[in-house]
């Protein structure tokens, strides 16, 4: 699940669900050029935007309080590692986007909190959110979410 909990832009692209890494050919891929399709929506109003994108002309971008999106692999994907490219504004102190991956166990997140920490990123796992090492920059940004 993609998801922002704060005014302001987000941007995703390039989702991967891959075996391992180094990067192989994903299991899943999603780039947003071709729309929200393989998404549905959690909650808001999200769309695409071509303001900023990673590859190709469009990104999913948050643009609203509470948008998410999210989707569901039948059969479940487990022991993989999720990959997502993330704009960030990091002159922005009050956003709180989000990649999240749940394995059925714990949830697993990492993005932005500004309420926890507004010059650093985060991550969750359960309900622990910590900050971690990794100052904010504005840019393009790879997350991965290894839950293998």
């Amino acid at each position: 699940m993609w998801a922002s909990g704060f005014h302001g832009f987000n941007y995703f692209d390039d989702v991967r669900i891959l075996d391992y890494v180094p990067f192989n050919t994903p299991l899943f891929w999603d780039s947003f050029e071709n729309g929200l399709g393989h998404w549905t929506v959690f909650n808001g109003t999200p769309g695409t935007d071509d303001a900023h994108a990673f590859s190709g002309t469009l990104s999913y971008a948050t643009d609203e309080d509470r948008d998410a999106i999210q989707t569901t692999f039948r059969p479940a994907v487990t022991g993989k590692v999720a990959v997502i490219r993330f704009y960030d504004d990091a002159s922005d102190t009050s956003l709180t986007p989000h990649a999240f991956v749940d394995n059925g166990v714990n949830v697993v997140a990492i993005g932005v909190n500004s309420a926890v920490s507004a010059t650093h990123y985060v991550y969750r796992i359960g309900a622990t959110t910590a900050v971690s090492s990794v100052a904010r920059s504005t840019g393009w940004h790879t997350f991965a979410l290894d839950y293998r």
